[in-house]
């Protein structure tokens, strides 16, 4: 657990999930007051046995240091929650729990390296492999944020331990409260419409990302993504701002021809380099000053199957190679990288039948990556639509065998999916879903490979707490499965 200081106010905290109670332990084994408030009593009383006085934060707000706020709590958009009109009423600073690392880090001699990496889809994919990377180059890193666990429940570093790098993956909500942070390499993916309601319109949704840039030190870099258009003004923004810049596309006519040329790019299997990179010294690459052209094999694996990880392994490619790691140090790590849980994880086979588990696809634009990826789909899907539903995914249909729905969005991804001649069940529940579409696909012909495919392209909030419960009971009841078509076989 990080180490905070000892403020001389008391800190106000609401939202008491995984990381508010977190930050609620770090604060309180500071020596740290702490006021917290939650809408769920059960969650108020988990506060208090760690130390917190339970009052109304929405009605009165004390005089405090600060309010850590959850990410899940509107700060403007549709509009200011409660908490946060009694804050802004008293003069109280609001920011997220991501911040305090800042303060952690005011105690110590040596501040360790910190990577922030956001985006609509890959985020976590590109935390976890880029964790994965340089852990296998001897680097001690500690993953958070918006995966893992909490960043009040990291380590520190002990000593001056040049190795000691923080992984955070940054959700927009998260970026949205983060005022103090410094970062040496931040990453941004891609970004397409998500979260609209929570950002007012595109625009703020944009903005809300591209914040996370201005905490880069001027000796850190940038790296970019520069698939789509939004991505490809923000990189041109940050090159005219003269901040350390390195982008990575796909080897396609729109890119090359873009303003914006790409230093790292993806073709024939291989991740490409430009010669003309500059690196900044201070993030421990001054060995690699010229950066000289090069590849870097990526053969897909079962963990990182899909186009799409191809801009995964490209940016943490960069931030690597950003951090000193040489090109066959990278290859040979992303070789044995086991993949992330409820991302495209395969979790069984039965006979010509491949299961997926791709419950963290919670809009249509990351459902499409796994939709892209395999061939015979018996297709699981719903939950909480997102805006747009289905729109933009009608050139992947063929691929679809039969869609199985479930939750609220059943009725009107039923009716878009007829529209089209797709083949659809509403069935209601996960279990449901997960028999009827093994009982289709195992009566293909065996000769055929086909997937029963859980990618939702919906939020899970209707039927299950968040995406990793709903990704388990896919899991279990495919584990259920399998036992019973063993014991059928034997």
């Amino acid at each position: 657990m990080i180490q905070l200081p000892e403020y001389k106010k008391g800190v106000a905290v609401y939202g008491l999930g995984m990381s508010g109670l977190s930050v609620i332990r770090a604060l309180r084994e500071s020596g740290n007051k702490v006021y917290a408030s939650d809408s769920d009593p059960k969650k108020c009383e988990l506060a208090k046995n760690l130390g917190a006085d339970i009052i109304d934060l929405a009605q009165f707000m004390p005089d405090v240091e600060r309010l850590v706020l959850s990410p899940g709590v509107p700060l403007t958009h549709p509009a200011p929650h409660d908490v946060v009109k009694q804050a802004n009423q008293a003069g109280v600073p609001i920011e997220g729990d991501i911040d305090l690392l800042a303060d952690a880090f005011a105690k110590m001699d040596a501040q360790p390296k910190v990577i922030a990496i956001t985006g609509t889809n890959g985020k976590s994919t590109t935390t976890a492999l880029l964790s994965h990377v340089l852990k296998q180059g001897g680097f001690n890193v500690q993953m958070g944020g918006n995966i893992g666990c909490p960043v009040t429940d990291l380590e520190l570093p002990v000593g001056k331990d040049p190795s000691f790098v923080y992984v955070l993956e940054l959700s927009s909500y998260q970026i949205d409260l983060l005022n103090r942070l410094p970062i040496d390499i931040a990453i941004l993916t891609n970004i397409t419409p998500d979260h609209l309601d929570r950002h007012g319109s595109m625009k703020g949704y944009v903005d809300a990302k591209a914040r996370l840039f201005g905490l880069v030190k001027k000796t850190g870099l940038c790296v970019v993504g520069v698939d789509g258009t939004w991505e490809r003004e923000l990189a041109e923004t940050l090159k005219e701002n003269n901040q350390n810049l390195v982008t990575v596309a796909f080897d396609n006519d729109e890119n090359r021809a873009s303003s914006v040329e790409p230093d790292f790019w993806f073709a024939d299997q291989r991740l490409h380099r430009a010669a003309d990179i500059s690196v900044p010294g201070s993030l421990g690459a001054s060995d690699l000053p010229s950066l000289t052209p090069s590849s870097i094999s990526f053969a897909g694996t079962d963990s990182l199957r899909g186009l799409h990880n191809a801009q995964n392994v490209a940016v943490a490619a960069a931030a690597a190679q950003a951090l000193g790691m040489q090109d066959e140090k990278i290859s040979d790590a992303l070789k044995t990288f086991p993949g992330l849980d409820h991302r495209m994880k395969p979790v069984a086979k039965l006979d010509h039948v491949l299961f997926i588990n791709d419950s963290k696809a919670t809009n249509a634009e990351a459902a499409r990556q796994a939709l892209s990826s395999f061939e015979n789909i018996f297709w699981i899907a719903g939950g909480v639509p997102k805006s747009g539903g289905l729109d933009g995914l009608d050139d992947l249909f063929p691929k679809i065998q039969c869609a199985y729905l479930i939750g609220k969005a059943s009725q009107d991804f039923y009716d878009h999916l007829v529209s089209y001649k797709v083949n659809a069940q509403i069935c209601g529940t996960m279990d449901v879903a997960v028999r009827q579409a093994a009982a289709d696909a195992l009566e293909r012909d065996t000769n055929q490979d086909c997937a029963v495919l859980l990618s939702p392209a919906c939020a899970s909030f209707d039927q299950f707490e968040n995406f990793e419960i709903r990704g388990e009971a896919f899991c279990a009841e495919v584990e259920t499965l399998r036992r019973e078509y063993m014991r059928g076989v034997a």
